[in-house]
């Protein structure tokens, strides 16, 4: 990250970099990074185990849509173009 070059460039100047406001930040940010780092693989994890298309109820949702078009259609409700 950029922790490497922001301190040799403070240390270049003559700063104290341990105390400095800029790394105190630049860590802050790579523990969030880290977070969301987490957060993003548990997310992939859960998605690849739970994310399975269930082949029998996709099945009964298209007959029963088709069903009730093709009933809507013969009591006129809905026209066919």
């Amino acid at each position: 990250m950029l922790i490497g070059p922001t301190a040799a460039y403070l240390r270049l100047n003559g700063i104290h970099t341990k105390d400095h406001p800029i790394m105190r930040e630049l860590t802050r940010v790579k523990q969030y990074m880290a977070k969301i780092k987490v957060a993003e693989e548990n997310a992939a994890r859960q998605n690849g185990a739970g994310a399975r298309l269930d082949k029998d109820a996709a099945g009964r949702f298209i007959k029963h849509a088709l069903v009730r078009s093709n009933n809507n259609a013969r009591q006129g409700r809905w026209k066919w173009s």
